[in-house]
């Protein structure tokens, strides 16, 4: 296969592990996405979180007067999700606030908001800047890295190139993505069970107990989350 530019993230994407793309402004990362899911054949819809309030990433509260209890509803533009084929993209999501953020734990992990379950099938796609350019940019706090795969943006300059000399028609740019075979996850049970014995050897890497400057550090979660990854690289024929 030819070499591709972050092919990775795709494929963490695909394996059900919420990837995180990082990497400065004006470099293609959402129209990147929306390409790949127009190429999947989904629906893509973009959230911005630091422009909603923190009530649309967990739900509003609503008195049930029949069950006499609080549901909590979700904004329309998610209710479309419980059905399949959708490409979620939470955008420029270190300018959110600490709130938002702790609610942006169920929305990644469980495909959830409110009382309100996204389809299984549902790809789950972030993407931010570094702080440093970020508008009123924060760190993201280590719960939230914990469940993402980070991927570091590598800006995919042929394809671009291809479109320039169109007169700007990308339209043509970005094919050819590899879409993970249904059986890929007969792959997962050869890695895991590697993984666990390299646990049980080592019983100091199964999680992290200090504080640490890196995006994801090691837990029982992210040791399952690269099992996942790497067995859907390796039903592609990838290493």
């Amino acid at each position: 296969m030819k070499r591709k530019p972050n092919l990775a993230a795709l494929i963490a994407a695909q394996a059900g592990v919420p990837t995180k793309i990082e990497g400065t402004y004006g470099v293609a990362k959402t129209k990147f996405v929306e390409a790949i899911a127009k190429e999947w054949g989904k629906q893509f819809y973009a959230y911005v979180p630091s422009q909603h309030p923190p009530e649309d990433a967990g739900g509003i509260p609503f008195p049930n007067e029949e069950k006499r209890f609080i549901d909590m509803l979700p904004m329309p533009f998610f209710k479309a999700m419980e059905e399949p084929g959708w490409v979620l993209f939470i955008d420029e999501i270190t300018t959110c606030d600490p709130r938002t953020q702790s609610l942006l734990l169920t929305m990644v992990e469980e495909k959830k908001v409110g009382d309100l379950k996204f389809h299984p099938d549902t790809i789950v796609i972030a993407a931010c800047n570094p702080d440093n350019v970020a508008p009123n940019g924060l760190p993201l706090a280590q719960p939230v890295n914990n469940r993402l795969y980070h991927h570091n943006w590598e800006f995919p300059f042929d394809d671009w190139y291809d479109g320039m000399m169109k007169g700007g028609d990308w339209s043509e740019s970005n094919k050819n993505y590899p879409v993970l075979p249904e059986t890929w996850e007969n792959f997962l049970v050869q890695w895991t069970s590697l993984i666990a014995r390299l646990c049980k050897k080592h019983m100091e890497i199964v999680e992290t107990h200090e504080e640490s400057e890196e995006y994801a550090t090691a837990s029982p979660r992210s040791w399952y989350k690269l099992a996942r990854c790497i067995a859907a690289a390796h039903s592609l024929g990838l290493h």
